[in-house]
C-alpha cells in the first residue's frame, strides 16, 4: 500500500536486481564452500567480469565527457556535489553552513587528487582478472571508496560494498585462483570493450530519443535513461523538489524524500527526468523557461560543457549576478483535489498520498512506515536546511490533509551558498476532516508564488 511511484516499475526492478544480486552471492559462496565441482570458477569469473566492466563503462564515460578524455579530472569541480548533498539535507543535523564551507574549501585544494583517484580506480577494473592479489586489493579500495562517498553524500551503493567484501572473501579462501590471467582475463576485456560499444554508442542514442522526444522510442525502451547517466559535471547551481504536508491535527512537518517511497530515485530521478530528458514536463510548469538557462539535475549535474563553463564562471565571479537563474513565477501553482485535478504527471503522487492515508490508522503500516526506503541508493532526504522553518519530519502518527510541492534553487559561490528560490509548484488536497479548508498562513504561502532568497555565508 502507497509503493506506487513516477517511474512505475522503479521499486520492482530496483528490488528484484538486488535480490538476484545477493542470491549469486549467496549461491557462490555455498558452492565455493560445499560442492567444489569446477562450476565456481566459472560463475565467479563471469559475475567478477561483468562487475568491472560496469566500473570500467563509468571510466569511459567521464572520458568522453570533455574535450580531453582527462578533462574531467582536471576541471571538475567535485565539492560541488559535498555541498549540495547537505543542501538536499545529508547530515544537516550535524554540519551547520558555514562547516560545509570549510570542507568543501578543504576538498577544493586536493579536488584533482581526489577525481584522479576515482577515474583510475573505476578504469582499473578493466584488470579485474589479472592477478588474485590485484583483485583483492581493487576489491577493498573500491568497498571503501563506497563508504567515503556515503559519508560525504549519502549515496550507499549497498550491493557493491556487499558482493566486494564476498568476492573478496572467496578469493582469499577458496579455490579460486585459476580464474586470474589466461583465458579468464582476455575474456573480461572483451566484456569491457562491448562495454565501452555501450557507453559511446548506445547510452547517447537513448539520451538523444529522450531530449528529441521525451518519450522512449527503439533505444529507450532497454532501461531506465536515468541510470545510465554514468558521467556528469558537479556544477554549483542545483534545482530540486522538497515536500511539506500539513496533518489533520494542524501540524506543519517536512516530508523526507526516503518516507515517501522504498526505492526513493522514483522521486528524486524525477528531475533528471524532467531537466535532462524532457519527460514529464507538466509537473514543474517552470522546467521549460528553466531548461533554456541552464539543464541540472537535483545533485547539481549537467552534462554539456558550455552549462559546465558556464556555471563555472558564475562560481569564480566575485559578486556573481544570478538574477538569470531567478525567473519570476509566471504561473499559478496547479492545485490536485477532489474538485480539481492537476497535471497528469502528478496522479501518481496523489494516489501515493491517498493510499498512505487510507493506512494510516494500521499499526503494522505505521511501523513499516518508520524506515520504508530500501537498503543503500539515496539517503539524502530532500529537505533543505536553509529554506524549511518546518523542522519537525512526518512520523504517520496521524493522516495528512495537505502535501506541498516545492521547487528550490541553490548556488554556491565558493565562499557562501545562496538561496535563489523556494516556490511551491503544486498542492495536493484531501480534505479537512474538521471543515475549515486550508489555513490562511498556506494559502498565503501558497497562492503568491513568491521566491524566497538570501545568502548563508
Amino acid at each position: 500500500p502507497g509503493y506506487s511511484n513516477l517511474l512505475g516499475y522503479e521499486f520492482i526492478r530496483g528490488s528484484s536486481c538486488r535480490l538476484l544480486a545477493c542470491l549469486v552471492v549467496y549461491g557462490l559462496i555455498s558452492l565455493a564452500a560445499v560442492s567444489r565441482t569446477g562450476f565456481e570458477p566459472i560463475a565467479l569469473a563471469v559475475v567478477m567480469g561483468f562487475q568491472g566492466s560496469h566500473y570500467f563503462n563509468h571510466a569511459m564515460a567521464k572520458a568522453g565527457l570533455g574535450r580531453k578524455w582527462y578533462s574531467w579530472v582536471l576541471q571538475n569541480r567535485i565539492q560541488c556535489l559535498v555541498v549540495n548533498a547537505y543542501l538536499r539535507g545529508w547530515a544537516s543535523r550535524w554540519l551547520t553552513p558555514r562547516g560545509v564551507l570549510r570542507l568543501a574549501a578543504a576538498i577544493a585544494k586536493v579536488r584533482i587528487l581526489l577525481c584522479a583517484g576515482v577515474f583510475a580506480l573505476e578504469f582499473s577494473f578493466v584488470l579485474l582478472l589479472f592477478h588474485q592479489d590485484f583483485a583483492v586489493g581493487l576489491l577493498l579500495l573500491a568497498a571503501g571508496f563506497h563508504t567515503v562517498i556515503l559519508l560525504l553524500t549519502g549515496l550507499l551503493e549497498v550491493e557493491y560494498v556487499i558482493s566486494h567484501l564476498a568476492f573478496t572473501w572467496l578469493i582469499v579462501n577458496g579455490p579460486l585462483a585459476t580464474i586470474f590471467g589466461g583465458e579468464y582475463f582476455v575474456a573480461s576485456l572483451l566484456c569491457a570493450g562491448i562495454a565501452c560499444v555501450w557507453v559511446v554508442k548506445t547510452r547517447l542514442r537513448i539520451f538523444d530519443e529522450y531530449q528529441k522526444t521525451g518519450a522512449a522510442r527503439c533505444y529507450g525502451k532497454l532501461g531506465d535513461p536515468a541510470d545510465l547517466l554514468m558521467a556528469w559535471w558537479d556544477s554549483p547551481y542545483m534545482r530540486m523538489f522538497s515536500y511539506t504536508a500539513e496533518t489533520a491535527g494542524r501540524k506543519h512537518v517536512a516530508w523526507p524524500v526516503p518516507k515517501l517511497s522504498p526505492y526513493d530515485t522514483a522521486l528524486t530521478d524525477i528531475h533528471t527526468h524532467i531537466m535532462l530528458l524532457n519527460a514529464h514536463l507538466d509537473l514543474d510548469p517552470q522546467a521549460v523557461k528553466d531548461q533554456r538557462i541552464v539543464r541540472t539535475g537535483v545533485w547539481g549535474l549537467v552534462i554539456t560543457t558550455a552549462e559546465r563553463d558556464y556555471l563555472y564562471r558564475l562560481m569564480d565571479t566575485p559578486e556573481p549576478d544570478l538574477s538569470r537563474l531567478r525567473l519570476p513565477p509566471s504561473v499559478v501553482p496547479w492545485e490536485f483535489s477532489s474538485s480539481c485535478d492537476g497535471p497528469h504527471s502528478a496522479a501518481l503522487l496523489r494516489d501515493l498520498f491517498s493510499s498512505m492515508n487510507r493506512y494510516q490508522s494500521r499499526w503494522w503500516f505505521r511501523i513499516l512506515m518508520r524506515w520504508p526506503h530500501f537498503p543503500g541508493e539515496d539517503l539524502a532526504p530532500d529537505v533543505c536546511p536553509i529554506c524549511n522553518e518546518v523542522t519537525e519530519h512526518y512520523s504517520f502518527d496521524e493522516p495528512v490533509i495537505r502535501v506541498t510541492m516545492w521547487r528550490v534553487k541553490t548556488f554556491y559561490t565558493g565562499d557562501q551558498i545562496v538561496l535563489i528560490e523556494h516556490v511551491p509548484v503544486g498542492m495536493f488536497e484531501f480534505g479537512s476532516p474538521t471543515g475549515s479548508g486550508r489555513s490562511a498562513n498556506d494559502g498565503a504561502n501558497f497562492g503568491s508564488g513568491e521566491s524566497r532568497a538570501n545568502s548563508i555565508c
